[in-house]
């Protein structure tokens, strides 16, 4: 018997075994594999509370989330799902004003990364570096409501800010910054 009549002859016996035998190792490799990836996707869960921390520390010095603080860049609220640069009488630098960017998730993560990176000319100097930082500021900006009430999402409880939040004192030539204790 050739070599070749020798496997057709046995390849319905292995199919019965083979086949059951593997669909199982399959079956145990993913389901060893799944907890895995939702281990990871929840580790970078935005956290818009965590967000608000790092906002305080990092984009309160320069921006305000209330309308009419002094400050040296423009009012934050509302700014998830706002076109570049449209902050009624802040002067913002030709490059925001020719960007064409309109602040989504994805822009606002490329940008705060590195804003000189991604728009050269831009007047904003330092991002935030941390990936889970970025995420966490976004979905807290996510939260604020614009000059005209609208938000892109509501505030979840405890998160929207109050008239106390983020004061810069002194103005924007001083910087000090006082929040809520």
């Amino acid at each position: 018997m050739s070599e070749g009549e020798h496997l057709k002859n046995e390849a319905p016996k292995l199919r019965g075994t083979v086949m059951p035998f593997m669909r199982s190792c399959l079956l145990r490799a993913l389901a060893s594999i799944a907890p895995l990836s939702f281990t990871v996707g929840s580790a970078h869960a935005a956290d818009a509370a965590a967000g608000r921390t790092v906002f305080s520390s990092q984009c309160a010095g320069c921006h305000a989330v209330k309308p009419g603080q002094p400050t040296m860049g423009p009012f934050l609220g509302g700014v998830v799902g706002r076109k570049a640069a449209a902050v009624p009488g802040f002067n913002y630098s030709a490059a925001m004003k020719s960007s064409g960017l309109t602040w989504d998730e994805a822009t606002l993560d490329s940008f705060l990364a590195a804003p000189m990176k991604k728009l050269p000319g831009t007047s904003m100097p330092v991002g935030v570096a941390a990936p889970k930082d970025r995420a966490d500021v976004i979905a807290y900006l996510a939260t604020l409501v614009s000059e005209k009430g609208a938000s892109a999402s509501p505030a979840p409880a405890g998160l929207a800010p109050t008239a106390t939040d983020f004061v810069v004192a002194g103005g924007p030539s001083q910087g000090a910054i006082a929040s809520r204790p």
